[in-house]
C-alpha cells in the first residue's frame, strides 16, 4: 500500500525574488530616512547616495572620510557644518526606533508579508 504525495513548489520558488524585492525596498527607505543624518556640503554628499542591489552607496570622493569620521585614516573630523549630522549616520538610523519601523515595514511590504 503506497502513498502518493504531490507538492506544489510555485510559492516556494517565488521566495528568493520576494526577499530581494523586500531588501531593495528596505534599502531605499533607509536611504531616504538617513538623509537627515548625512552631512550636507552643498547637498553633494546627500545627493550622491543611491541603492545598488541591497547596498547604499555614496559616490563622492570624500564620502568614506565623512562616514567614518577619519581623514586619511588617522585624523578625526571634529566639525560637521550641518547641525544634527555626524559620522556613522547608519547607526543614527538604527538608534531611532520610529525610523527603523518604517524600514522594516518597507521590507515586509516588498517581501509580501
Amino acid at each position: 500500500m503506497g502513498v502518493r504525495v504531490s507538492v506544489n513548489w510555485t510559492g516556494a520558488r517565488a521566495i528568493p525574488s520576494r526577499l530581494d524585492e523586500g531588501l531593495n525596498m528596505a534599502a531605499n527607505q533607509a536611504l531616504a530616512n538617513m538623509e537627515q543624518f548625512v552631512p550636507k556640503s552643498e547637498n553633494y554628499l546627500r545627493d550622491s547616495g543611491h541603492v545598488s542591489g541591497h547596498s547604499i552607496i555614496y559616490k563622492t570622493p570624500y564620502a568614506k572620510a565623512q562616514f567614518y569620521g577619519l581623514i586619511g585614516g588617522k585624523y578625526r573630523v571634529h566639525h560637521y557644518t550641518t547641525p544634527g549630522t555626524s559620522r556613522r549616520w547608519d547607526l543614527r538610523l538604527k538608534g531611532n526606533q520610529q525610523l527603523m519601523k518604517t524600514v522594516t515595514h518597507a521590507f515586509a511590504k516588498g517581501a509580501g508579508f
